[in-house]
């Protein structure tokens, strides 16, 4: 339970415009269970290290899954999670670009 102090705290933050707990929910895409755990293995092990510490094959037998439904996990977490952390969906349509450029 957050005491009165606390709270009164985060809603004069808000009624400031300043960014709170309130807001960072949001910004996390919704993924499933496998997903978001073959994310958090990738970072737990070192993937996103240079140089890298482990490949997806080593993330898979942690996982103790095949490579390919690993690599169809961790892909679509990826391709869910990275366009919220760049905000590109905002950026492409003030940008101008199109289906066409982003395909590329």
């Amino acid at each position: 339970m957050l005491k009165k102090k606390h709270v009164g705290k985060m809603v004069s933050n808000i009624k400031r415009g300043m960014p709170s707990e309130f807001f960072v929910v949001d910004i996390i895409p919704k993924m499933t269970s496998r997903q978001r755990e073959a994310l958090e293995l990738a970072i737990r092990h070192g993937y996103y290290n240079r140089p890298r510490k482990c490949d997806l094959y080593d993330l898979a037998d942690i996982m103790g899954v095949k490579y390919p439904t690993f690599q169809a996990h961790f892909t679509k977490a990826e391709h869910k999670l990275i366009p919220h952390l760049a905000n590109w969906k905002d950026d492409k349509k003030k940008k101008g670009y199109t289906k066409k450029d982003v395909k590329k």
